[in-house]
């Protein structure tokens, strides 16, 4: 069951709204009659949903959201009311409201309406929260990970996370923006894009692998891959995961280098050199020890243990002494019977040592020591870490000085905004480019930056040989050559600042203009949009009891009676919304208006609809959909056995026209220009008359051109310039041109 919030200063209406609600039995229904009492109500409990009114006395029901968007609640928010301005339904909208739904209409058929979207609501909220637990997880791991992770699609990266930033020394936005293959290396290229093309087809590739990649700064980097596809939003996406092993391929390349030295160096020796690992697995040997025992090579031996090849007499010694090693007691002479592979004794002396051999711990027989080398390595991993730190997050003006203020680094950028020859800013003090009124700011900029306190960035302005410029200032503590400094980002903001004071003048204006157009327009609309709000509230609540006494009065005289109160209550709120409708025309603006959108939006009631006009956009009035429901409303009215609705476009020397055809009865020759006047038909006669001006703000026309007893034919003229449409629509206008002169020809 759905716990709901109503809130309404009518009593009337929430009785109402919890009297068809609660029928169902799946809604359980807190009524309020004011904002205040119902944020009072949420102090207490939680609800699953809120249905709120907009005229209500304190607050509206769009400050009420506001109220609760901004203390973090985002219960499902919809606005049920009789206020039919469009601006209300955006700024409900705009302001977090899941629907929008307005009160007049068939109470049954409305009240339908407003339960099942107070459902599709809960749901939603139910899986965007969910939703969002996962992509907090997502977002968590991957933005911690040292893992480099993006994701691209064709030749596009839609995501990568903080480790691919730093791996490739390129910004977000920048990865976004570029081609996936920018940054493989030159060489690799081509490789590295056939395989992402046969993964794509389905073609099994290499989970792993390795790939060369150029940074921003142009140094080459390694990393190890592992690619898979996916689908993200019905479209083939290709996770990419990468880790920087550039020092460790490098380490691999020394120690592969120096393995290979060292197996020819003891090689070379007259001593035997055998490696075993800690449970006496052989490891490594040198020439000297195969020949010893007796083997034709090296595989011979390694994979096997070492008790293989020791005597019977010397396996407890053996096991006595790797025992002891273990404890680490590793430096004690030794020895051995071993055996050979022809079965002759042979009595060895061992000096046996723990080493690390392959990641590792190993005992060594005759072995030297490798310290030296691995120290080497780690010195080359701390310059390239400096490397990446000092190129890291760079847009444009870089600069590294001393905690005494003095220049150390500058690049290219830098010298030139400065007008200094290269290397011309090492050595200077950094408060010669700042200029005077901003050397506090700089300073205490720079102070927080270094105490670690995050500091938001600030605008200063810099001087060099040419005119003073602003900048935006990011310090950041950092180590260069071995001595304590800072890191400046300067990026220049000259055009922005421009611009910005520009845009500033024109928006005062544009805000002077539009408040004195909007106090006229408040003015001359105050009056009818209360009064229309507050008859429809009426009306809405007439009807509903209308309805509640049509059940009860079921089989009694009286139901005529009541049916006919009913339709006139309707006849009066279709004028009412017509009024409604008739000051909203032409107040705004015209747009381009989506046709296949405003037929899309019809509900079906039994009548099929047929459309071959998608791609096709008018520029027209706001209300332009408002013709096409009105049209539909005349099949359903006067059409009486329409069944289908087909709606076409062609083209024209003069322009374009849009088809509205349906298989009803049709109109009579008499009533083709009638139709058309205010006030003409069975119903309220407004419709047709609404839709004709609707269309004349733009200067589109409509007119009937059906047979009677064959259907309705409306036809919407479009002159040049008022349309556009995409290739498939005019294809399908010309599709459609080519059928008709071909059933036309003899």
């Amino acid at each position: 069951m759905i716990s709901l919030l109503c809130v309404d200063d009518e009593p009337a209406m929430l009785d109402l709204i919890k009297l068809y609600l609660e029928r169902s039995g799946e809604f359980a229904v807190t009524t309020a009659s004011s904002a205040a009492e119902a944020l009072d109500l949420f102090r207490d409990r939680s609800f699953d949903a809120i249905v709120s009114d907009y005229e209500m006395e304190g607050q509206n029901g769009v400050e009420f959201l506001g109220r609760l968007r901004g203390q973090g609640n985002t219960t499902p928010f919809i606005l049920f009311t009789g206020k039919g301005r469009e601006e209300v339904a955006a700024a409900a909208m705009n302001g977090g409201a899941d629907f929008y739904v307005q009160k007049g209409g068939d109470p049954r058929a409305q009240f339908a309406d407003l339960a099942h979207k107070i459902e599709v609501a809960v749901e939603r909220h139910r899986f965007t929260s969910a939703l969002e637990e996962r992509e907090g997880i997502f977002r968590a791991i991957t933005d911690k990970t040292a893992v480099g992770i993006w994701m691209h699609r064709g030749e596009r990266i839609i995501y990568a996370n903080p480790a691919a930033e730093e791996i490739s020394g390129y910004s977000l936005e920048e990865l976004t923006s570029m081609d996936v293959w920018g940054f493989v290396h030159p060489e690799e290229r081509a490789a590295v894009r056939a395989r992402a093309g046969k993964r794509l087809l389905g073609e099994i590739q290499p989970e792993r692998s390795l790939m060369r990649v150029l940074r921003k700064d142009g140094n080459e980097r390694i990393l190890d891959i592992c690619a898979d596809i996916t689908l993200i939003a019905g479209s083939p996406t290709i996770i990419v995961t990468a880790v920087d092993i550039t020092e460790r391929h490098r380490t691999e390349q020394i120690l592969r280098e120096q393995e290979r030295s060292f197996s020819t160096l003891l090689d070379a020796l007259r001593d035997s050199v055998v490696i075993i690992d800690m449970e006496g697995t052989v490891l490594y040997l040198n020439s000297v020890a195969c020949e010893m025992i007796g083997f034709r090579g090296r595989s011979d031996a390694i994979g096997r243990n070492v008790l293989d090849f020791v005597h019977q007499d010397s396996v407890d010694d053996v096991l006595r002494d790797m025992q002891t090693v273990r404890k680490g007691i590793d430096r004690f002479p030794a020895e051995y019977a071993v055996m050979t592979a022809a079965g002759e004794i042979r009595t060895v002396e061992s000096h046996g040592r723990i080493i690390e051999f392959h990641g590792e711990k190993a005992i060594a027989l005759s072995l030297r020591d490798v310290t030296d080398q691995k120290r080497a390595s780690a010195g080359a991993r701390e310059q390239e870490r400096l490397n990446r730190e000092l190129i890291a997050g760079m847009p444009e003006y870089i600069l590294v000085h001393t905690r005494g203020g003095r220049i150390v680094f500058a690049n290219p950028a830098a010298e030139d905004a400065i007008g200094c020859d290269t290397g011309g800013l090492v050595g200077e003090a950094i408060s010669s480019i700042v200029t005077p009124e901003s050397r506090a700011t700089f300073r205490e900029h720079v102070r927080d930056a270094i105490g670690g306190r995050k500091a938001a960035p600030v605008e200063i302005m810099i001087a060099g040989q040419g005119p003073e410029m602003p900048v935006i200032l990011r310090a950041a503590p950092l180590t260069y050559q071995n001595e304590d400094a800072v890191l400046l980002v300067l990026t220049d903001i000259t055009e922005r600042t421009v611009l910005e004071k520009e845009l500033e003048y024109h928006a005062a204006e544009l805000k002077h203009f539009s408040e004195s157009l909007n106090l006229i327009n408040e003015k001359l609309q105050i009056m009818s949009s209360v009064t229309r709000h507050d008859i429809l509230n009426q009306l809405t609540v007439l009807l509903g009891y209308l309805d509640i006494a049509g059940e009860e009065a079921e089989g009694l005289p009286v139901l005529t009676y009541l049916q006919r109160v009913k339709r006139s209550a309707l006849n009066i709120k279709e004028l009412i919304e017509f009024t409604r409708d008739y000051q909203d025309l032409g107040v705004r603006e015209p747009q381009w208006c989506d046709v296949q959108r405003a037929i899309g939006h019809l509900g079906l009631c039994g009548v099929r609809i047929t459309s071959r006009i998608g791609g096709l956009e008018v520029y027209a009035d706001p209300l332009f959909e408002k013709v096409f429901y009105n049209l539909f409303d005349n099949t359903e009215r006067h059409g009486e056995r329409a069944t289908e609705i087909r709606v076409e476009w062609r083209q024209s020397d003069d322009g374009a026209m849009i088809l509205w055809e349906d298989n009803g009865v049709g109109v009579r020759p008499e009533d083709k220009e009638r139709i058309f006047t205010r006030g003409f038909g069975k119903n309220s006669g407004l419709g047709m008359f609404l839709s004709k001006e609707i269309l004349a703000i733009t200067g589109l026309g409509i007119r009937e051109t059906g047979e009677f007893g064959k259907g309705a034919r409306f036809e919407i003229h479009i002159p040049r310039g008022r349309y556009r449409c995409s290739a498939d629509a005019r294809r399908a206008a010309e599709d459609h041109a080519r059928s008709v002169h071909g059933r036309s020809a003899p």
